[in-house]
């Protein structure tokens, strides 16, 4: 994976000369989505962001034991390294254990993060990965930074949409309801992504149940919360 390679070389991305844009941004994601994965299947390791000193790329992913971490700190704590983290993947890095490198290699095989979509990569990726909740994981990153919607694609922000409704999460509604405007989206397209979702969902592995048009405003056809829900 070529994204995951250069994480880990203190020479990728061509020597630092070929950094992507939203680098960070993609950093996060990977991380977010392997370390939800990782915490599912009970491994001992978490992955961290490392913003390396003294070397040409300074974007890095360093492996460490999950014992070193807080429940939950290597999930969301921001786009870019902090101190803790640069702390600890300079003292207490370890080489990658066999699970992690086959959740590594899942992500190669389904081609995720090759493109600069953040938010919808990593809900995609964490249900092909199999981890419980993992637009609830996609939803508080997205609350965390809003910028992240703005990469999300139209998909994406149906699905979110659906998340914010579940858990009656009205400030992560608004928050998509704005990006929706923001874009110029019709209702009825992004009411037809809402339905597609929808379907979606009640396929196997998916919640299914019926459609949640009728809650709250009792309007058919979309989320509770989001004026762009088709009739």
């Amino acid at each position: 994976m070529t994204l995951w390679t250069d994480y880990n070389d203190p020479h990728g991305f061509g020597d630092g000369d070929m950094m992507p844009d939203n680098v960070n941004r993609h950093r996060r994601a990977l991380v977010t989505a392997l370390n939800a994965a990782l915490e599912c299947a009970g491994s001992g390791q978490r992955v961290v962001p490392w913003d390396a000193g003294g070397l040409h790329n300074g974007a890095r992913v360093a492996t460490v034991e999950a014992r070193h971490l807080r429940p939950g700190q290597a999930l969301f704590d921001g786009a870019v390294a902090s101190d803790w983290s640069n702390a600890l993947a300079e003292s207490r890095a370890v080489p990658p254990g066999p699970g992690l490198l086959a959740l590594v290699a899942r992500i190669d095989r389904i081609g995720a993060f090759r493109s600069p979509r953040p938010s919808a990569e990593v809900f995609g990726l964490l249900g092909h990965l199999g981890v419980p909740e993992h637009r609830r994981v996609t939803l508080e990153m997205a609350r965390q930074d809003p910028g992240d919607l703005r990469l999300c694609s139209l998909r994406g922000l149906a699905w979110l949409a659906h998340e914010a409704e579940d858990r009656d999460d009205d400030i992560s509604a608004r928050q998509i309801q704005a990006e929706i405007d923001a874009r110029g989206i019709a209702p009825s397209e992004f009411g037809a992504a809402y339905r597609a979702a929808w379907a979606e969902r009640a396929r196997p592995g998916g919640r299914g149940g019926a459609f949640p048009g009728a809650r709250g405003s009792g309007t058919p056809g979309g989320p509770r919360p989001t004026r762009g829900r088709g009739r």
